[in-house]
């Protein structure tokens, strides 16, 4: 933007182009969602400790950044990330002295330094103003939406507090004040970003102005004055040992804040790297040849051993040189043991291909991955977890209290499944292999800088069925609030090495309901929002296939559970204030027959017990009866 001011006449050097400023503006405001997020990162792992420093993130990051700028602006003449830029706030003159400049840079800078009130000035302008609009632009996007549900939520309540008082006035502000004065924010912005462009104002900011500061480069004499500073202080004759040490007090403060000038390009390079690598396809190279050679074990199987117990191995008949076991057939050996009961459970044996189903030893059918990495049928796995399969209840019988049928277990391995249990169906095509070593060859992690823990869920996540236009690599999953796209990436992987290529979130807000439930006091007209619904839509390497859909309901009762519903609605409705208002479908039935009578559509006819039987009807005397 130089050639801008060349086109006005004049040139100064020391002047910034608006790229620069605009540079600059841009990198400050990168620094705090990049440390909040690497802080919410680490609230995940340890949240007790961390929970509250990013709860309070704005305020404390104003408190160090408040610190830092005042620390920058004494020393260097500019703010932290202005020193990066090589520029520098100075108080600013009605007219250049262009001669005294060139002649006497260094009296020009010590005259034109910033005092300490306008350092004061600056800090406001530079933490103050960004934190108070922080605020304010949250508190508008929670406030303003209030104005939607109704007068009641902007009234003010009787008999107010002075805290009442205080929300409500500050409410109303929000809505019908902040957005103009934010609009003029930017607008005035604007304007003087223009100005500045074409050489006719001194200040970029509105607010550059107001405290007579602008901004400049730095020149040779600002160079001399900082290295000089930043030299450290000669040892005199009667000095005191470790005055001048690297840990003083006196010098360790000041060396911690100049360093973060250094600190602020290395991690913008380490961060620029790392997006290089992940983007790039050299790491999915490393990670195959490392991965070629790489031999894993078979899975644990987990439990405790019979011997362990103390439990006697079966007996044995010897017959010449051969030796039997007199334990059936169908028993397993070396079974594992329940760790509350004790009780040896019931498992089937690994078969020899990876093409057939543990349990029904056949070909794969609707291929349903358990956590433990085996594979089974659908149907096959399901009926085992609850317990009803063909297996177990042949090899239960008589055993009932002597073994355990593996009810809620794997079929192989016998471990406890979690409280999660989501199946992934694949096609045939694309199965995943049977044992958890050669899916975690096949699928190797990517290279990773650092080792870091997996931690597995302990709470719910469901699968949920797509509709029949979305592409079979797609999958819908509800989670909670606190999941990110990352713990979800890492779960599927670790879990059930499911490769995912993207993944995208949002949250879906519930509707505004009355009478909250579990309240202890239920009020009516009370209204509350419920918890806000996280969707997570994932895309897979390799697609899936659902299972069929069932038709038949009878397991689940579904006409009395349609009943019941039915004749809950219905009792709803009449129980609405507008349904007492309506004739009832009896008082309508009742009017339709007289309008038919009437008409003469219809002849009136008493039934038999209206019928006169002879009796005589007693008339009062005093009744007179019109004559015909």
């Amino acid at each position: 933007m130089e050639f801008m001011s060349a086109l006005q006449g004049t040139f100064d050097d020391h002047k910034p182009s608006l790229f620069e400023l605009l540079s600059e503006q841009q990198l400050a405001s990168l620094i705090p969602p990049s440390l909040r997020y690497l802080l919410t990162i680490a609230t995940h792992r340890h949240p007790r400790y961390l929970l509250r420093v990013l709860n309070s993130f704005d305020e404390l990051y104003a408190l160090c950044m408040l610190i830092v700028e005042r620390h920058f602006l004494k020393s260097h003449g500019g703010g932290f990330t202005e020193n990066f830029y090589g520029l520098k706030r100075e108080k600013a003159l009605r007219g250049e002295v262009p001669r005294a400049q060139v002649s006497a840079p260094a009296l020009v800078r010590e005259s034109l330094k910033l005092t300490e009130r306008d350092i004061w000035k600056n800090l406001a302008v530079m933490v103050g103003l960004p934190y108070l609009k922080a605020k304010l632009d949250e508190s508008y996007e929670i406030n303003a939406p209030r104005a939607l549900l109704g007068s009641a939520y902007t009234q003010m309540p009787q008999n107010p507090t002075l805290k009442q008082r205080f929300m409500h006035y500050y409410r109303w502000f929000l809505r019908n004040i902040y957005p103009s004065v934010n609009a003029a924010y930017y607008f005035s912005m604007l304007a003087f970003n223009l100005a500045y462009l074409f050489d006719n104002s001194k200040f970029h900011s509105p607010f550059m102005w107001l405290i007579g500061t602008r901004m400049r480069r730095l020149g040779e004499a600002d160079y001399r004055a900082i290295a000089a500073l930043n030299e450290p202080p000669k040892r005199g004759p009667g000095a005191r040992p470790g005055t001048t040490s690297i840990f003083s007090p006196r010098t360790l403060y000041p060396r911690l804040l100049s360093s973060m000038s250094i600190l602020l390009p290395t991690s913008i390079f380490a961060l620029k790297f790392l997006e290089w690598w992940y983007a790039s396809d050299f790491a999915r190279q490393l990670s195959k040849k490392a991965s070629e050679s790489l031999e894993l074990p078979p899975p644990i199987i987990s439990g405790i051993n019979s011997v362990a117990l103390g439990r006697k191995p079966p007996a044995t008949s010897s017959i010449g040189d051969k030796t039997k076991t007199e334990q059936p057939s169908d028993v397993p050996e070396n079974p594992p043991i329940a760790a509350l009961s004790l009780l040896p459970i019931y498992t089937v044996k690994l078969p020899e291909s990876s093409d057939l189903c543990p349990i029904c030893e056949e070909d794969v059918e609707t291929p349903t991955a358990c956590q433990t990495g085996f594979v089974y049928c659908y149907t096959c796995i399901h009926k085992w977890v609850n317990g009803d399969h063909d297996k177990q209840e042949e090899f239960m019988t008589g055993k009932e209290g002597k073994w355990e049928s593996g009810q809620g277990r794997c079929a192989v391995t016998g471990r406890k499944r979690r409280h999660l249990w989501t199946s992934i169906h694949l096609n045939p095509s694309s199965l995943i292999t049977t044992t958890m070593a050669t899916s975690a060859a096949k699928f190797a992690r990517p290279l990773r800088l650092g080792t870091k823990p997996v931690f597995l869920p302990n709470f719910t996540i469901t699968l949920t069925r797509n509709p029949p236009q979305t592409p079979a690599t797609h999958a819908s999953f509800i989670v909670p609030l606190n999941l990110n796209k990352l713990d979800l990436r890492d779960y599927l992987f670790n879990v059930y090495s499911v490769r995912v290529l993207g993944v995208r979130s949002y949250i879906q807000q519930q509707k505004v309901r009355q009478d909250k439930p579990g309240a202890r006091r239920p009020q009516q007209r009370k209204w509350y929002r419920p918890r806000a619904i996280k969707k997570m839509i994932v895309e897979m390497e390799q697609p899936f296939a659902w299972p069929e859909e069932t038709t038949d309901m009878g397991a689940w009762d579904k006409v009395t559970y349609d009943a019941a519903k039915k004749e809950q609605k219905s009792d709803q409705e009449l129980n609405q204030p507008i349904i007492k208002k309506q004739p009832s479908r009896e008082r309508e039935s009742i009017a339709e027959q007289a309008a038919r009578l009437l008409e003469g559509k219809d002849a009136w006819k008493p039934k038999d017990e209206w019928e006169d039987v002879g009796e005589a009807m007693e008339v009062e005397q005093d009744v007179v009866l019109p004559r015909q």
